[in-house]
């Protein structure tokens, strides 16, 4: 090939390489890696060389440019779109609390959309401005439901102790100390001295976990001090999340203390029999659909894909989220034309909404019980299962996540 005919297919090649990966422009006169330039070389049947002073005219540069949008679809990064990415961004940013996650989840629609990334600081701000309105957002989930009563009552967990120079706030998180009956009176006064703030748990519905969760760690870092000096949207919010999570600790912490301190010692059974229920809900419904099997294969799951499918209103398209568990993946897998499976990515069960519906039914029906035999706890998981899909409006309270609602196939 002709050193110039090279160049020109060359130029054309590096550009479209540079829209793919890593989806940006190539800026004037910059410095390909060799490598790179081996690559591109071998794909078009040329020399390394022959490109390795492309575009020393700028105007190549820009028709090349030019050209390979015409061709491709390609659209460079405008206001609108600006405006349009950052909307879009929100319930990407409600789900987690990791920036890199946001900018890579950006980048990749960038991509998706043809639209090549602009520079860094853009993404930075774009990505900044995303978390941002995320945390404002799950503020003001957190707060909107408070009274002038309980805003007063958050503010007075930050003022000091009767007696004591710590805060009422720094007292409940003390830890109870040596098993005893002291100690689980502590924690009896510590749980009550929380709940006179009159919180509901249900508030805080709908919050991604891991939101909630760096809410209330940073209001177990922080003192009274450090506290009173943020905004009254951050400080409230901070502490709704802080008091739900200090009376949840306090209260496994109470059960921990009777368990290990009060109760007698006896011998314990050892053997165990197990089943599996199989299920997926459907927020949007308030329905679901499941079975109970003593074993759990792929075998199990193409039956319950044909009873989810099978209880799909006509004209329904469910989308499915799952995990990355090995009957979900599996060759033989047969999923039904109504269905499409989203998996998600791994070592993230927080994200799955029905991880919630299962310890529900563990702390409401199935957890401490004892079973005669296989038999019998076959018989409570179908009647723990017939007893949620029976509470009106409780399958739409645990797994109903706005970020969730985006979820495509």
């Amino acid at each position: 090939m002709p050193l110039r005919m090279a160049g020109v297919s060359g130029g054309f090649a590096l550009q479209l390489c540079a829209f793919r990966f890593p989806g940006r422009l190539l800026r004037p006169r910059e410095a390909i890696p060799p490598a790179a330039l081996r690559v591109v070389a071998a794909q078009i049947g040329t020399g390394a060389e022959a490109l390795a002073d492309y575009a020393r005219r700028p105007q190549t540069r820009r028709e090349q440019l030019d050209g390979l949008r015409l061709a491709f679809g390609f659209r460079m990064f405008t206001p609108a779109h600006r405006r349009d990415i950052a909307a879009w961004l929100l319930p990407v940013t409600l789900a987690t609390t990791s920036a890199p996650a946001v900018a890579s989840t950006l980048l990749d629609e960038l991509r998706r959309r043809r639209i090549p990334a602009p520079g860094p600081s853009v993404i930075e701000r774009l990505v900044g401005t995303a978390m941002l309105q995320a945390e404002r957002h799950v503020a003001g989930q957190l707060t909107r439901t408070l009274t002038m009563e309980q805003v007063a009552s958050l503010d007075a967990l930050l003022a000091p102790r009767e007696g004591t120079p710590m805060s009422v706030l720094a007292w409940v998180r003390r830890p109870s100390g040596a098993p005893g009956r002291a100690a689980l009176a502590s924690l009896v006064e510590q749980i009550e001295r929380l709940r006179v703030v009159g919180l509901d748990p249900a508030c805080a519905e709908g919050v991604h976990p891991e939101r909630l969760r760096q809410l209330a760690r940073e209001g177990g870092r922080l003192t009274a001090q450090h506290l009173r000096a943020l905004s009254p949207l951050r400080r409230r919010a901070t502490m709704v999340a802080t008091v739900l999570d200090t009376i949840v600790r306090l209260t496994d912490e109470g059960v921990g203390l009777f368990q290990r301190g009060m109760r007698p010692r006896m011998v314990k059974d050892q053997r165990y029999r197990s089943a599996y229920i199989l299920g997926a809900v459907c927020p949007a419904r308030d329905t679901g659909a499941a079975i109970v099997l003593t074993h759990v294969s792929v075998m199990a799951m193409n039956l319950l894909l044909e009873e989810v499918a099978a209880q799909l209103p006509p004209g329904t398209h469910a989308v499915m989220l799952i995990d990355n568990a090995g009957w979900h993946i599996a060759n033989d897998l047969r999923v039904p034309p109504n269905i499409s499976l989203v998996h998600l990515p791994p070592y993230s069960p927080e994200l799955n909404a029905i991880e919630r519906v299962w310890q529900y039914l563990r702390d409401r029906y199935l957890s401490g019980r004892l079973f005669g035999g296989t038999r019998a706890i076959v018989d409570a998981c179908c009647e723990a299962w017939n007893n949620l899909m029976a509470e009106t409006g409780r399958i739409r309270s645990l797994t109903d996540f706005e970020w969730a609602r985006q979820v495509r196939p």
